[in-house]
């Protein structure tokens, strides 16, 4: 029955003109460019979120940094140290 079914595609697809091939195509390449637009929008979303996170991350830890100083736990050049470390990937 698959076979009947494909058979029958193929030859509704020798009955078309160029113009019709033509819409096909552009058909295909829209369907196409959607699928890739739609998967690249997932992907970027996922960088976005896992950026985001590593920054909320970092923002924390510099939270923290500036209350030990504050406080007297670690003096000036070791804070100095520490932020240069952390905000050296930002």
């Amino acid at each position: 029955m698959n076979n009947i079914y494909i058979i029958f595609i193929i030859n509704k697809f020798n009955y078309l003109n160029k113009y019709e091939y033509l819409l096909l195509i552009l058909l295909g390449v829209f369907f196409l460019s959607l699928f890739v637009s739609f998967t690249l929008n997932l992907k970027s979303k996922k960088n976005i979120n896992h950026i985001k996170d590593n920054l909320l991350k970092k923002e924390k830890l510099l939270i923290r940094l500036k209350e030990s100083y504050e406080n007297g736990q670690i003096n000036a050049n070791e804070y100095k140290h520490r932020i240069i470390n952390l905000t050296k990937d930002i």
